[in-house]
């Protein structure tokens, strides 16, 4: 299945609940003064990380983001998209006033549980909808992703009531801003049958999972990867 591009997203850390209320404007703007961005190609860039939330540490995080590939990620509970303060509004107005490129991912269940954060039912799926739309809406992301390795519950009836929730959504998205690309996002090793090592399984290309990129009709494709555990 032909691609028009394709994320590869190293997330070591894939739950990033941040809120930066202190580095924003009573209007909940970022009070950071903007400055250019070089041009290096292939971009690459960091998830939101500072070492510290104070100024100096913010900022020197962004001039490292900034020298890396001028990429800077979120991802975390889908219902911060709603909160205009909380970090994917925060990384997104951020990005777009200093020259860097966002890449905001929500999910919608636990890696470590493979439960849903909440319940799929009819309620959450509306909530969750009307959040990406109203996100997408005022920030016109160029990327926005909905799942975080998915793979790992693909056994799942949340499994498949997300696949069909992602055409749902991916077609209100494109109504409020065509230009957005939308993805869901893939467990690399898995996707390989890859699950020896630390994942406690086998490692058998023959238990491979890339038929399951054809349950999305996405823009592009992403992966986390850890390559070191198997």
């Amino acid at each position: 299945m032909r691609k028009s591009s394709i994320i590869t997203a190293v997330l070591v850390v894939i739950a990033l609940v941040i809120a930066l209320q202190y580095f924003l404007d009573d209007d909940g703007n970022p009070s950071i003064t903007p400055t250019p961005t070089p041009t290096n190609g292939m971009k690459k860039g960091f998830g939101l990380s500072p070492y510290d939330y104070s100024s100096e540490g913010f900022n020197d995080f962004l001039a490292k983001t900034k020298l890396s590939g001028g990429v800077i990620t979120w991802s975390g509970d889908w219902t911060q998209l709603s909160d205009k303060k909380s970090g994917p509004s925060v990384v997104a107005r951020l990005a777009k006033s200093q020259g860097l490129e966002s890449i905001i991912i929500a999910q919608f269940f636990t890696q470590f549980t493979s439960q849903p954060i909440r319940t799929l039912n009819e309620s959450t799926l509306k909530s969750y909808k009307d959040s990406a739309v109203n996100f997408t809406r005022a920030n016109k992301p160029r990327y926005i992703g909905f799942g975080i390795e998915v793979n790992v519950i693909s056994s799942s009836p949340d499994y498949l009531k997300f696949k069909a929730f992602f055409s749902e959504l991916k077609t209100a998205i494109k109504a409020v801003s065509a230009e957005t690309k939308v993805f869901t996002v893939f467990q690399l090793e898995m996707m390989k049958g890859l699950n020896g090592g630390l994942f406690g399984g086998v490692n058998d290309p023959m238990n491979a999972q890339w038929y399951l990129i054809n349950d999305f009709q996405m823009d592009c494709v992403a992966f986390t990867t850890y390559p070191c555990l198997v």
